[in-house]
C-alpha cells in the first residue's frame, strides 16, 4: 500500500494522476521521494539511518534511565512560602548495617520509603504492645537528625485508633512517648468506631501533605483499601504505618511488612534485678525492592542509663552465648531452709 502526499493545487493544475501543473511536474523531486504516475509519495524511511539497539546498549540505556529516576525520587516536595520547593529525601534507616543492607538500595544509603505505606503487626496475641513500641521507635528514627522546626520530620503525627483496639489495648500513653524521644505535643489522636472511618481519616491526613507521619490501628483492610493508602502516601509524600492484628495476614499493598514479638532483654546496667532495654524479635517478612530477614534488636533510651546525643537508637542484641545459660533463681527461700539456717 502506497501513501501519497496531498500536493497543493496551483492555477491551471488538475488533481488527476499525471495532471500536476507543468512547473510542479517538471521540478526534480528529492531523492527521498518516489514518483508514481507523476504523484509525489511520502518520504521513505531509510532503514540504514538508525539501527536497533544491541543487548549491551539496551542495558546501558536502562541503567541510565534507572539512575535518572532514582535521582528524581531522592527529592520530595516541601511546603514553602510560595510554590512547593524540593528538599532532599533522607533515607528512613535503622542505623544498623545488618538491617539497612537488606532495605531497598541499602548499599547506597537508601532505606524505607518515606512516601509509602508500611505494615507492622505482632507475631502472637500478646505482642501488640511490642509492635506498638517498634512503630514508635520507627517514628523516632524517621525524625532523627532533623532539628529544624520547619522541616517535614518535625510536623505533627496523626495516630488513628478504632474502638475495638482502644478497648482491647488502651490508648497510647502520652508520657510513655518520651521513652522513645518523641514529643507528645506533636501527636494528634483520632478515635473512630469503624475501620472505614479510620481509613478515611488516614487518607485525609495524608492528603494535606503537612503531616510528618500517619499511623492507623485497624482490624481489617482489603488490598484495594491499602492500595488507596499507598497512593495517598505517595501523593502527599507522607509515610504511613498500618498496624494490624497478628492473625490477619491477608495480602496488602504495603511496601514492607514487619512482624514483631517481645524478647528477653539484658538486665539493667545499675540493677541486675530490674529489666533493661526493650528487646524485640523483628522479622522483615516482606520488602519491595529489599530482602527479608530476622533480627533481635534493643531500643536504647535514657532509662537505660545512657546520656548522649545518640541515646534514642536501635542496637543489635547481644549474642545468646553472651547471656547465662540458666536464669538466676529469684524465688524466696523455703521455710525449712530459714529454720535450718537459724
Amino acid at each position: 500500500m502506497t501513501a501519497y502526499l496531498d500536493t497543493p493545487r496551483h492555477p491551471g493544475a488538475s488533481r488527476g494522476p499525471g495532471g500536476l501543473a507543468a512547473e510542479t511536474a517538471d521540478r526534480p523531486l528529492d531523492s527521498s521521494f518516489r514518483r508514481n504516475d507523476g504523484v509525489a509519495a511520502l518520504p521513505v524511511r531509510d532503514e540504514t539511518e538508525s539501527t536497533p539497539l544491541q543487548m549491551g546498549d539496551r542495558q546501558q540505556v536502562l541503567a541510565a534511565l534507572k539512575a535518572q529516576v532514582m535521582k528524581m525520587e531522592q527529592q520530595t516536595p516541601r511546603l514553602g512560602d510560595g510554590d512547593a520547593v524540593l528538599e532532599e529525601k533522607t533515607g528512613w534507616r535503622f542505623g544498623l548495617d545488618e538491617i539497612d543492607a537488606r532495605l531497598p538500595d541499602g548499599s547506597n544509603g537508601g532505606g524505607l520509603a518515606t512516601d509509602a505505606l508500611h505494615e507492622v503487626c505482632g507475631m502472637g496475641p500478646g505482642d501488640t504492645g511490642a509492635a506498638t513500641g517498634f512503630a514508635l521507635a520507627l517514628l523516632k528514627q524517621l525524625s532523627a537528625g532533623d532539628t529544624e522546626p520547619d522541616t517535614k520530620r518535625a510536623r505533627p503525627v496523626l495516630w488513628c485508633q478504632n474502638t475495638s483496639a482502644r478497648r482491647e489495648y488502651g490508648p497510647v500513653y502520652s508520657h510513655g512517648l518520651r521513652s522513645f524521644g518523641l514529643d507528645p505535643g506533636r501527636f494528634v489522636f483520632v478515635d473512630v468506631r469503624r475501620d472505614t472511618d479510620l481509613l478515611w481519616a488516614m487518607e485525609e491526613g495524608m492528603r494535606t501533605g503537612c503531616l510528618g507521619a500517619v499511623v492507623g490501628e485497624v482490624d481489617d483492610a482489603t488490598f484495594t483499601q491499602t492500595r488507596r493508602l499507598g497512593l495517598m502516601a505517595g501523593n502527599g509524600c507522607t509515610p504511613a504505618l498500618l498496624m494490624r492484628p497478628h492473625n490477619n495476614l491477608a495480602a496488602t499493598a504495603a511496601h514492607t511488612r514487619w512482624r514483631v514479638s517481645a524478647a528477653v532483654g539484658a538486665p539493667d546496667v545499675f540493677d541486675t534485678r530490674a529489666p533493661g532495654a526493650f528487646r524485640w524479635q523483628v522479622e522483615l517478612a516482606r520488602c519491595r525492592g529489599g530482602r527479608p530477614g530476622s533480627w533481635q534488636i534493643d531500643w536504647i533510651n535514657h532509662l537505660n542509663g545512657e546520656r548522649s546525643d545518640e541515646t534514642y537508637r536501635f542496637r543489635m542484641a547481644a549474642a545468646t552465648a553472651d547471656r547465662p545459660a540458666q536464669p538466676r533463681d529469684r524465688r524466696a527461700p523455703h521455710a525449712s531452709t530459714l529454720a535450718a539456717t537459724g
